[in-house]
């Protein structure tokens, strides 16, 4: 429902805090560097110790970057950590969103996706 008169006027932006500015520049770092599901193994190590099915489908460098994954993520507050999971696994979905609708285009290479993070 539309407003009417001096109200349709009105815009309020979206001004992100410091803390979810951090979160997305974090998400976005970690999703570059490792990617979802290395990071998401790794935090449920983490969390619930030895995850016997971890390494099943894994490359044999897995135990390399899952410990520079616990590296990055130790010095993360645990209280926190479940909500940087959560961020990178909307940063995925974003990117996995975009390579659906771009994916027609021919000559488009998404091997490797690399975002940037620009701050206005």
């Amino acid at each position: 429902m539309a407003a009417c008169g001096e109200d349709a006027r009105i815009v309020v932006p979206f001004k992100p805090t410091l803390f979810h500015m951090s979160l997305a520049k974090l998400a976005i770092r970690l999703y570059n560097e490792f990617g979802f599901e290395i990071i998401e193994k790794t935090l449920a190590e983490m969390e619930y110790g030895n995850v016997p099915e971890s390494d099943e489908g894994s490359p044999e460098n897995f135990p390399i970057v899952r410990s520079r994954v616990k590296e990055n993520l130790l010095l993360i507050p645990t209280i926190l950590r479940s909500k940087v999971l959560t961020e990178v696994e909307r940063v995925a979905n974003e990117v996995w969103g975009g390579i659906g609708i771009h994916n027609t285009i021919d000559g488009l290479d998404y091997a490797k996706c690399s975002l940037f993070w620009r701050s206005v």
